[in-house]
């Protein structure tokens, strides 16, 4: 029931900003929030893509090396024959 009233309530909405006559264009500048504690200037190691491609790459190989890993290390056992 909830997603049905969801679904109409969408499709009201839909209809009423569509067919509506009203063209009200609201002309107010962008406000951008400010920082509590601005800083003078931020290190150039920071702003690069580099580093943080970086990062990540440390990253997945540090959660996804090992469990792969382990499919090349491990020792595997055949499977028992049916009925023995």
């Amino acid at each position: 029931m909830v997603l049905l009233a969801s679904a109409c309530l969408f499709i009201y909405i839909l209809f009423k900003t569509q067919f509506s006559s009203s063209t009200e264009v609201y002309e107010q500048p962008v406000e951008y929030a400010e920082a509590l504690h601005p800083s003078a200037s931020v290190p150039e190691y920071l702003n690069d893509i580099k580093l943080w491609n970086k990062v990540i790459a440390v990253l997945m190989l540090i959660s996804f090396g090992f469990p792969i890993l382990q499919f090349f290390l491990m020792d595997t056992y055949d499977s028992s024959a049916w009925g023995y």
